[in-house]
């Protein structure tokens, strides 16, 4: 079973949230206020350890004039529809608490547990419900909710939390797991030595075991993973990335599982098909996150990951990030459906922004540029107004090798704020005219929109009192001269380049003060402030 939905109301700081979970991996990122703490504790009342949780006080939301007296907890299951043999119809105990959900067309297990404070007293009570949220009420409800957890065990890794890495002879299901991994890839490669293999899968032990969790107690007592350790399991990554071997992928995942629950104090049910949590994924050296990564995706199992790092980004697709962000009335959660956009503009994003820019994905508003001038250029001028766009959450971002509506239609699902700036040639024009067709009334058009009265930004600012900057470049003098605006330009750029034509530019700005910089840009920076304000 899978993970499908988690819907929280009242408990801890989460006032009201629903979150839809991906089969493969879900990657939540967001500010520091968002939620992640209250969202894992709320995932701990499925847990093992805490089977038919009873709520405390300290679960109940609260905030100032405002102490919610209730609480309520959903977790809704669906049928793995990677495994092709899995069905609820082989567990007749869970079966009996199922619906089909017209919604997502699937088959459904919904848990519940709601809680009640009156006079200090809490009433916690658990149940299966159906689709119209009514009560199913069955027999043997906890040899039921003890089924269902056991097949979809959820195990949390947190960085307080200490999980000493295992030797694959303390227990004898790990060592057949281990003995029976080493000679799946025995047969599958003849790269790769038996005494690589061992070294790789130590490496991927301590991954999952000690690095993932951040912990560093004992580590006295433990062999870090070498370098070449490390690039003999990104051999194994790679390995399985060319197998075509659904069993190696389950073996390997069986042996990963035993180690962690064997560390947790129980053994994993035959027919059990995990769940990983793991709080704050990527807080590791960018080689470590990109090998753990890796290694992760190779695991057949459901992870839900939050991260603060944009070292992961590269390695996801466009429907594994989910964005929250959390205003004065609401969280609000933003994650792209899978054929939401077109194939093109996927892979527009996922190269431009994925690959080239993740830092992007973390910001409240896009300021779309057309070139990289404008990026060396914006945020010196900004500074100098008084204006620090990193800290406002802006980030800037060339769309010319892109294009622009692409990026606009990525930030609109996401949840991101977007402002875009173009020249004003041929090109400029085209893209404010897409921008304009985008915008569904001239108020928004101009509330997300720039358009420079020039060519180019160097056009723009050679108007605008920064003149003698290209002249000195140029011709090494700032007088007046017969010359046509653009060939001025043009030779500053061939005499120097455009980045140090932008240094230029700012430190003139700098000397001269806040006036120096032109008005229709001192606006620009106030609108897009005020974007990324809400």
């Amino acid at each position: 079973m899978l993970l499908h939905s988690v819907e929280i109301q009242g408990f801890k700081g989460i006032k009201d949230l629903y979150m839809n979970f991906n089969s493969d991996i879900s990657v939540l990122i967001g500010e520091n206020s968002w939620g992640s703490s209250s969202l894992l504790s709320a995932l701990a009342v499925i847990t093992k350890e805490n089977f038919l949780y009873n709520c405390q006080d300290h679960d109940f939301y609260y905030e100032e004039d405002c102490a919610e007296e209730c609480l309520s907890l959903r977790f809704t299951y669906i049928e793995n529809p990677l495994i092709a043999d899995e069905s609820l119809q082989v567990y007749p105990e869970l079966s009996e608490v199922s619906y089909f959900s017209h919604q997502i067309r699937k088959q459904v297990i919904c848990y519940q547990v709601t809680a009640n404070r009156v006079d200090k007293v809490i009433t916690t009570r658990h149940h299966f419900i159906d689709e119209d949220g009514a009560i199913l009420e069955v027999d043997n409800f906890p040899i039921r909710l003890r089924r269902l957890l056991d097949i979809s065990p959820l195990i949390i890794f947190r960085s307080n939390r200490l999980y000493k890495p295992i030797l694959k002879n303390e227990d004898q299901r790990v060592k057949a797991f281990y003995d029976l991994l080493i000679q799946q890839f025995s047969e599958e490669n003849s790269r790769l030595t038996e005494r690589e293999l061992k070294q790789g899968l130590y490496a991927a032990t301590l991954l999952l075991t000690y690095y993932l969790v951040n912990n560093k107690q004992d580590e006295e007592y433990i062999r870090k993973p070498t370098l070449e350790d490390w690039q003999v399991l990104d051999k194994i990554n790679d390995l399985l990335d060319q197998m075509d071997n659904t069993t190696t992928r389950h073996v390997m995942m069986k042996l990963f599982s035993s180690i962690i629950f064997y560390r947790m104090g129980y053994a994993l049910p035959e027919d059990a098909l995990p769940i990983l949590c793991i709080k704050n994924f990527g807080n590791t050296h960018p080689i470590v996150t990109s090998v753990g990564m890796r290694l992760l995706n190779n695991i057949p199992v459901q992870k839900i990951l939050t991260s603060n790092t944009s070292d992961l980004i590269p390695m996801l697709t466009l429907p594994n990030i989910i964005r929250i962000s959390r205003s004065a009335s609401e969280i609000a959660v933003n994650q792209v459906l899978p054929k939401e956009l077109s194939a093109s503009t996927n892979r527009k994003v996922l190269f431009h922004i994925f690959h080239r820019r993740p830092i992007a994905l973390f910001a409240r508003c896009w300021f779309l540029v057309e070139g990289e001038t404008e990026i060396w250029l914006l945020r010196e001028l900004a500074e100098i107004c008084g204006h620090n766009l990193n800290a406002e959450g802006i980030a800037l971002v060339e769309f010319a090798q892109c294009g622009v509506l692409p990026l606009i239609e990525y930030a609109e699902a996401m949840g991101i704020e977007w402002y875009v700036m173009s020249d004003g040639d041929a090109a400029g024009r085209h893209y404010a005219k897409t921008v304009r067709s985008y915008c569904q009334d001239k108020e928004t058009y101009y509330r997300h929109m720039t358009q420079l009265p020039a060519r180019d930004i160097e056009n723009f600012l050679f108007q605008k009192g920064f003149s003698s900057v290209y002249k000195e470049i140029a011709y090494g003098s700032s007088e007046f001269m017969n010359i046509p605006v653009h060939e001025i330009i043009q030779k500053a750029i061939q005499k120097s380049s455009k980045p140090d034509l932008a240094l230029a530019v700012c430190d003139y700005a700098r000397v001269r003060g806040a006036r120096a910089i032109p008005n229709l840009l001192q606006k620009t920076f106030k609108k897009v402030i005020d974007l990324s304000k809400g």
